[in-house]
């Protein structure tokens, strides 16, 4: 099996996490994992650091730290990207006869507005759980070799995606507050 074949987490794990109902397709959930994983969370990790992740995880030798970081910091965030992804496709089914809108018989379909907020919030909640993987990953690099060592056509990981406000540290003192001490009166 490849490391484009290789799973960070499994079906069971993104239903218990996350609202996904049990009978959604199962090859389904699969395909919107497997495009979440390179979409995702390879930028945040970087080619290198994902594909030693992917293999291991295909030889069942995932342990240590490369096992912390995979199930404490990447499977919370690629739970909640892939069922922001699921979203719109758990009611379409592409067929021979073009492309379907399944219906249960007591409900309604969402509006494309509430289906747009609806999945962006959850996008959102995989962002916040990215955010905090980048910053472990910043703080722990030095466990994890392989982030700092891509290159050519690799991806190198994301640092940070966050907007952390604007620093005055920087800012020189109006000449007033130079002449008075930064009193003001």
């Amino acid at each position: 099996m490849s490391v484009t074949k290789s799973m960070f987490i499994s079906i069971g794990y993104l239903k218990e996490t996350t609202p996904l109902n049990d009978n959604v397709d199962d090859s389904k959930i699969r395909t919107i994992i497997l495009a979440t994983q390179r979409m995702f969370i390879e930028p945040i990790l970087g080619t290198d650091l994902y594909n030693k992740i992917a293999a291991e995880i295909i030889a069942g030798t995932l342990s240590g730290n490369y096992a912390t970081l995979t199930n404490t910091w990447v499977a919370p965030c690629l739970g909640w990207y892939t069922f922001s992804e699921l979203i719109p496709d758990v009611s379409v089914q592409v067929a021979r006869g073009g492309v379907y809108r399944s219906n249960a018989e007591n409900s309604s379909t969402a509006s494309l507005s509430e289906l747009n907020y609806y999945q962006q919030k959850q996008r959102d909640r995989g962002e916040h759980f990215g955010e905090r993987l980048t910053d472990y990953l910043c703080s722990n690099s030095s466990l994890f070799p392989e982030y700092s060592t891509n290159s050519n056509e690799d991806l190198n990981p994301i640092r940070s995606k966050a907007f952390r406000g604007i620093s005055l540290d920087n800012v020189k003192p109006n000449r007033y507050e130079r002449l008075s001490g930064g009193q003001r009166y």
